[in-house]
């Protein structure tokens, strides 16, 4: 036997009879003593408070003492509790064990190695690993829970460190130096019982150096948190926002007031405040571990502000937000601030970044970051046409500019106000569907898009149910960004690829060690009502797939091998499901599949806890609305069936979540939210049915605001209609319609010529209709994009009382497809504004159009006709008139 092996096995056998005597010590103090408790709070992601703590005696062992926690938390994943230990070498022998008992499934034992042959290069303390044990699932029983294999597990775990550091990690004299187990049961109170902690194979290090790296272990937290941006370098590699080296992916939430350690909790690394930060804002941050999106201090400040301490106070800051709406006017003042920002601010190449409305190029030459935005949820643009949108504007600025988005997550103002208007000042409940985010989300990642700020106008921690959905599924969302984000943060766009679904196209990104491929679904609607937005079978063709290389589906719920097979082209990949949330890594290189493992074996549990709570809620909501449809006439004759396949599936996925299986749970849960999904698009097609268009109504923007569309189509069909208000709306007499307040206006572009006029070709009542038209002046190189509208018409204006009912009617004609922007002829309302405008492309011959809207205020109704690219559009016999409803009607 080589020496060094019987010297391991002399270590491990005098070791085991140390700590047998070491564990037997603690019984007996805590049998006649009775100590304190041991076990200590260390961590947590989530808002939680113990609300028991002590010791009791051991039912399981009469004679001994176990510790028992009740545990109060909101969502989060993990919180933890501490017991250090004499160091003890990672060596085959050694397996930390000890007994559990929960009243709910899901606790685990871990074990916090250090590695004191590697250096924290930023802190100078040794690097320390976490090994996961085992995970509890006999619920209401004593279980015995281990961490056993520990040098085999530490393997696996510092290989994954070395691609997540992307340096060497030394695993050589290794030691253990404290247990914890994640007390984490879910949201809500969880009871944990704690017992009969032994170390089989406990053996001191044989290395010298142990006490330097003592007070290190002591202090270094267990699992990874961001950590202060003062020691850490932030710029940019080419287009990749890189971090200490490494890609990183921003994913911001703005702040309505919630704790930063909340919204950490919730998987967001920046946070985007509307004020420049305080002393104690930037203090809370470093504490959360969350960068700062914000506001620079005002000139004033800046012209007088010394570099040092200037740099001290705003560490935290990630980039200074200066920002939107900016047109060519503004566009020198923002240059001197910038100018301004730089000479004062220490950080070299701190991110500045702005949303401007026009000059994209002239602002991008003077920024880090352009910030777009529009919001699609609820409205009429079509997701396709958004991500068309998102992936053409970058086009308008400088090559190479970074680009992040704002996605909406709430309902826009104008909207609410719309539908509060229309229900006499009681809106009904309006919700966006998890569906919708995560399919919005996918749009904007497709879009080659390098970071995504989330909008948010009111609080996260809120207790209502709309604000619960938001924070389940952002956090949900954000498990999915961490999990992609080395191709979403560094990759680089590929191609576009179709599907065998229609509905369906994919976006592929590439690392230099793997691909990534991102499934979008664009149903017609699905920004308002998604469909099934799931399929069977569905496959793609991904070119340039090395032959070597597997595919796997990725979920933060799982991973799992996909087929796949060579063909003309390319690799075929098929997915046997495809849900509105899914994507595809092919790779052959093992260092990649064990990093993905990895982190897919950290989130799987929580992801499939979050997915479950998700689909239990929106089942809640969409049983709730059939019922309500169902008892005013307009019931689904599937909506039994769909309805009880989906409480099977979240039967089926409680099971499984009770067993510790969160790969099946979770797509138990994504097959229960498929029929509801079915049962809401059909009820939304059959309410749409009813009208000349989804625009006509606003009630038909959402699934849950259905009852109330039906409400007024009821309500439309026993009405009157007034007489015309507007008044030059058969578009005859140009000189009248401006005398009566019509308006024409126009957006300078050298590059084009722009009109309004009246044409008597071929009018849809009259003699003249008013004809837009945008054309380049040289025919022969049209510009692919155009920035800005380049000419609209605004009607005369209409007096209306507030929460008066109007019916906007008329006639367009879009003879060919309008180029350039994807919003064509726009028509618009200012009460309701972009939320509920109709953009039409093109039309058959005159296309008739109506809107039902509630005047907000006492302000006049104007309607705006934007033609937004090149081409020309024909309008025709608008009216605009007040509808009486019957007597005793409800709003």
């Amino acid at each position: 036997m080589p020496i060094c092996n019987w010297l391991a096995r002399l270590v491990a056998l005098t070791a085991a009879v140390a700590a047998a005597l070491w564990s037997n010590a603690i019984a007996l103090g805590q049998s006649s003593h009775e100590p304190a408790t041991i076990w200590k709070l260390a961590d947590g992601d989530t808002t939680y408070r113990l609300a028991v703590h002590r010791r009791e005696p051991n039912r399981l062992r009469p004679g001994s003492h176990c510790e028992h926690l009740r545990l109060v938390a909101g969502h989060g994943t993990r919180v933890l509790v501490r017991h250090d230990i004499p160091h003890a070498a990672v060596i085959a022998e050694l397996a930390p064990r000890l007994s559990i008992q929960s009243d709910r499934p899901g606790i685990q034992l871990l074990a916090r190695v250090v590695l004191p042959r590697s250096r924290d290069p930023q802190s100078g303390r040794p690097l320390t690993a976490i090994v996961e044990g085992d995970s509890y699932t006999q619920v209401g029983r004593w279980q015995e829970l281990a961490v056993e294999r520990l040098p085999q597990r530490l393997h696996d775990r510092v290989r994954t460190m070395r691609i997540e550091l992307g340096r060497p990690v030394d695993p050589r004299e290794a030691f253990v130096d404290a247990i914890f187990v994640n007390a984490y049961g879910g949201p809500g109170v969880t009871n944990v019982w704690i017992a009969d902690l032994e170390l089989a194979g406990h053996a001191r290090p044989l290395v010298g150096h142990v006490a330097a790296v003592q007070q290190a272990s002591q202090e270094s937290e267990p699992f990874t948190r961001a950590q202060s941006p003062a020691a850490r370098e932030v710029r940019f590699d080419g287009s990749v926002l890189t971090v200490d080296g490494r890609p990183f992916f921003p994913r911001i939430i703005e702040h309505q007031g919630e704790p930063l350690a909340y919204l950490q909790g919730l998987g967001f690394n920046a946070v985007k405040l509307a004020f420049t930060p305080s002393a104690d804002d930037v203090s809370e941050a470093a504490q959360a571990g969350v960068w700062l999106v914000c506001p620079p201090p005002p000139d004033e400040y800046l012209a007088e502000a010394s570099t040092a301490a200037f740099g001290q106070q705003f560490d935290q800051v990630l980039a200074w937000d200066l920002g939107d709406g900016y047109t060519g006017r503004e566009l020198e003042q923002v240059k001197r601030r910038v100018e301004l920002l730089r000479r004062i601010d220490p950080v070299r190449g701190r991110l500045i970044t702005c949303d401007p409305a026009a000059e994209l190029k002239a602002y991008s030459r003077q920024l880090n970051v352009l910030t777009l935005q529009r919001e699609p949820l609820l409205s009429g643009l079509e997701l396709a046409d958004y991500a068309a949108w998102l992936r053409e504007r970058p086009r308008l600025a400088q090559l190479g500019t970074t680009v992040w988005t704002r996605l909406s997550t709430e309902p826009s103002p104008q909207l609410v106000d719309q539908l509060t208007a229309l229900s006499a000042g009681r809106a009904p409940e309006l919700i966006i569907a998890s569906e919708q985010l995560r399919l919005l989300v996918h749009s904007a990642l497709a879009a080659d898009v390098r970071g995504l700020a989330f909008a948010s106008r009111s609080r996260l921690d809120s207790a209502d149910a709309p604000s619960r959905l938001r924070a389940l599924t952002l956090q949900w969302i954000n498990l999915q960004l961490e999990l992609i984000e080395p191709w979403v943060a560094s990759g680089y766009f590929v191609a576009n690829i179709a599907a065998s679904e229609g509905e369906v196209s994919a976006a592929l990104l590439r690392t230099e060690r793997a691909q990534l491929l991102l499934p979008v679904w664009s149903g017609r609607g699905a920004q308002r009502v998604p469909g099934q937005s799931a399929g069977n079978a569905v496959s793609f063709t991904v070119p340039g797939a090395s032959e070597a290389g597997d595919a796997y589906e990725l979920a933060p719920g799982g991973m799992w091998p996909l087929a796949h097979k060579r063909v003309t082209g390319g690799m075929r990949i098929t997915l046997d499901e495809l849900g509105p949330a899914a994507v595809v890594v092919i790779t052959q290189d093992p260092l990649v599949l064990q990093h993905v493992q990895a982190k897919v074996a950290r989130f799987a549990r929580r992801a499939a806890q979050l997915n479950r709570e998700i689909a239990g809620q929106k089942l809640l909501v969409t049983s709730r609305v059939d019922r309500r449809l169902g008892e005013m006439g307009h019931a689904i004759s599937k909506a039994a069936d769909w309805l009880s396949a989906a409480r099977a599936e979240l039967g089926e996925c409680d099971r499984y979540l009770a067993a510790g299986d969160a790969r099946e749970a979770y797509l138990r849960s994504e097959r229960a939210m498929r029929p509801m999904r079915l049962l809401e698009r059909a009820h939304w097609e059959a309410a749409i049915a009813a009208v000349d268009s989804p625009l006509a109504s606003p009630f038909a923007v959402s699934y849950t605001t259905l009852p109330a569309h039906w409400a007024l189509v009821e309500n439309l069909r026993a009405s009157k209609l007034g007489d015309n208000r507007l008044v030059g709306g058969r578009c005859e007499d140009l000189a009248a319609m401006r005398a009566a307040g019509w308006q024409h206006v126009q957006h300078g572009n050298p590059t084009l010529a722009a009109s309004a006029e009246l044409s008597n070709d071929a009018p849809h009542s009259g003699g003249a209709s008013l004809r837009l038209r945008v054309q380049a002046l040289d025919p022969g190189a049209p510009p692919k994009l155009i920035e800005n509208v380049p000419i609209w018409v605004r009607t005369a204006p209409v007096q209306a009382a507030g929460g008066e009912l109007l019916r906007i009617h008329g006639w367009v004609r879009v003879p060919e497809p309008i180029t350039g922007s994807v919003d064509g002829l726009l028509v618009a309302d200012s009460v309701s504004g972009d939320a509920l405008a109709a953009r039409i492309v093109q039309t058959d011959g005159w296309q008739e159009f109506t809107m039902f809207r509630a005047a907000v205020s006492h302000e006049p109704l104007v309607v705006t006709f934007a033609l937004s690219g090149l081409g020309e559009a024909f309008i025709d016999d608008i009216s605009i008139g007040p509808v009486t409803p019957p007597a005793n009607s409800p709003p």
